[in-house]
């Protein structure tokens, strides 16, 4: 009778370990991590710093150095722009994507 007392008494003890062990691990799993962005600071100042937004916006100033750069005239990109806008244009779900004519110069570069 005894030994059966201390039997179930280590099966109890086993079991509360077994728990204590798997809410240590839940706990564990449940910290944040510590440097998880959405979107990285470097690039939070893409508008600002881009090149993008500002060189070519310099560039538009100096037809020369435009189609060297792009490889084309401005004209010219807006005219291949309006046939394969509607195939670049990204819906906006989390995060501000990059409109139609800055992934078009990225490709073209």
């Amino acid at each position: 009778m005894e030994e059966e007392l201390l039997l179930l008494l280590l099966q109890q003890q086993q079991l509360l370990l077994n728990i204590c062990a798997i809410l240590v691990k839940r706990r564990r799993r449940r910290r944040p991590r510590e440097h998880t962005f959405h979107v990285h600071p470097i690039f939070v100042k893409r508008i600002e710093q881009g090149v993008y937004h500002n060189l070519l916006a310099e560039l538009l100033l100096d037809p020369s150095k435009h189609h060297s750069y792009c490889r084309m005239s401005a004209e010219m990109i807006e005219h291949v722009l309006s046939f394969i806008q509607p195939r670049l244009t990204k819906q906006y779900l989390t995060r501000e994507p990059l409109d139609e004519k800055h992934r078009l110069l990225i490709t073209l570069r």
